[in-house]
């Protein structure tokens, strides 16, 4: 028969090798991809920033030119019809 202490020295034992046996597997899973994968990886988020960025940008700047043209319309029309 196995005495209190020679229990806990065999679940010791156990959690031990099981809690090794999982932080092995998570450090597996989680592990950081290479530096070269990583800065690619890098470089193309960082082009797909750029594109969306200037498309945006563009977008934008469409959207204003248009809303200063109707804006430029509708001050002139105002003067005119204050001139008379």
């Amino acid at each position: 028969m196995e005495s209190d202490q020679e229990r806990q020295a065999a679940s010791f034992a156990v959690g031990l090798i099981l809690g090794a046996v999982i932080g092995a597997g998570v450090t597996l899973l989680t592990a950081p991809t290479s530096g070269t994968r990583v800065r690619k990886r890098i470089r193309k988020s960082a082009k797909k920033l750029t594109r969306s960025t200037t498309r945006a940008h563009s977008e934008a700047m469409s959207s204003l030119d248009a809303l200063a043209s109707d804006l430029k319309s509708r001050i002139d029309d105002a003067v005119d019809a204050a001139r008379g």
